[in-house]
């Protein structure tokens, strides 16, 4: 009994953190039919050179594919190619489950005709908005081939899924719904935050009282166009009332620092660099802010409303998984940020029903994984 997970680049991301949650989740449902069948389990991973994998679990075997590269890069790509269907064919995998858009292609490619069950999970799209209009139709048309050949898709949220069937990839019957786990409790106690640890997380996050906070949270790379936000709101900040505060490490980071200093509001912004402490700092947020170009389900937004925090955000996929959510939904532009931004800060609006949560929880996460390894055979 043998799975073999591959990943274009293996970081610290939201799309990484679920699949080593889905390694775990296998993992314990495996090892126990193992146990049961008396026979093995063997968790392997293969991820592009440009990968961290020092957070992939003990007992996971890694691989290294070097030239597996987020670039569309024909030689690289072929050579990928290459060396999964060497890797795939060696190790006779029960099942190959593929994660992100390069490794989804070229990983499926590579296990046609040779792994008997193939899986593919859509964590972002990888074609319409957000997207070139040369680079959009390519990518569609090669997710409605991978889907012949693929046995179950997978989708972190309902709008993937939807999105992914309306262009024409796969068939209803192969799509299977699995929400990226979140830990519901330790964001809904945010709303119950007492004074003592209100007055903490400001002193932590150093901002006053009176500070309408903005928040930012994700990894800081072009797509997320923290800059385009921070231009769009310059107005608001510099009335002197708001913050804006940007969490989180990444491959812009050296164009945003600069960016901010040189802003007419740089005492107002400040980026905090990889934070811990979600919860501690949606405690001290009016709203968060997302101005992404595309997303799958942002984990951020779904933490972000279990804290009775609301929401302003560019049009992406995965806004309106939950119903009547405090989100202000902007155009893909970002137009009209800083007025959505006020408006929503003194609105007020209720915090969601916790209950709506529960597809988010763990037990939920599992019970809903536990089905797609039934699926897969397993």
């Amino acid at each position: 009994m043998k799975t073999l997970h591959i990943e274009t680049r293996h970081r610290r991301g939201g799309a990484e953190r679920n699949v080593l949650a889905t390694l775990a989740r296998e993992r314990n449902v495996l090892a126990t039919l193992a146990r049961e069948r008396a026979r093995g389990h063997e968790a392997h991973l293969a991820v592009g050179g440009d990968s961290d994998t020092a957070d992939v679990p003990e007992g996971v075997t890694v691989h290294t594919i070097p030239r597996l590269v987020r670039a569309v890069a024909p030689l690289s790509d072929l050579l990928a190619y290459r060396a999964l269907r060497r890797l795939i064919r060696r190790e006779r995998y029960d099942v190959v489950h593929t994660h992100q858009s390069k490794a989804g292609v070229i990983g499926r490619f590579a296990a046609r005709g040779v792994a008997p069950t193939i899986a593919h999970t859509v964590h972002m799209p990888s074609f319409g908005p957000g997207y070139s209009r040369l680079v959009s139709p390519i990518f569609r048309e090669l997710e409605r081939l991978c889907a012949r050949f693929t046995d179950l898709i997978v989708t972190v949220g309902d709008d993937l899924a939807a999105q992914y069937q309306a262009g024409g990839v796969g068939r209803t019957s192969q799509y299977r719904v699995v929400h990226s786990p979140i830990d519901v409790d330790r964001f809904t106690a945010v709303r119950a935050f007492s004074a003592e640890q209100l007055a903490s997380a400001r002193e932590r996050f150093d901002v006053g009282s009176d500070d309408q906070v903005i928040v930012m949270i994700g990894s800081l790379e072009p797509r997320k166009r923290h800059e385009m936000a921070m231009l769009r709101l310059t107005a608001l900040l510099g009335e002197g009332r708001y913050r804006l505060l940007i969490a989180g490490d990444g491959p812009a980071r050296a164009q945003l620092d600069r960016t901010a200093r040189e802003s007419a509001v740089a005492d107002r912004i400040r980026l905090l660099g990889h934070v811990e402490a979600v919860d501690e700092l949606l405690a001290v947020a009016a709203v968060l802010v997302l101005t992404s170009v595309t997303e799958g389900v942002p984990q951020v937004v779904v933490q972000a409303l279990a804290a009775g925090v609301p929401v302003v955000a560019t049009d992406v996929p995965g806004l309106r998984e939950i119903e009547g959510a405090p989100i202000a939904i902007l155009p893909a532009d970002g137009s009209a940020l800083a007025s959505a931004v006020r408006e929503i800060v003194e609105e007020h609006a209720d915090a969601v029903d916790v209950a709506l949560f529960e597809p988010w929880t763990e037990s939920a996460v599992a019970a809903a994984s536990a089905d797609v390894l039934s699926d897969l055979g397993l």
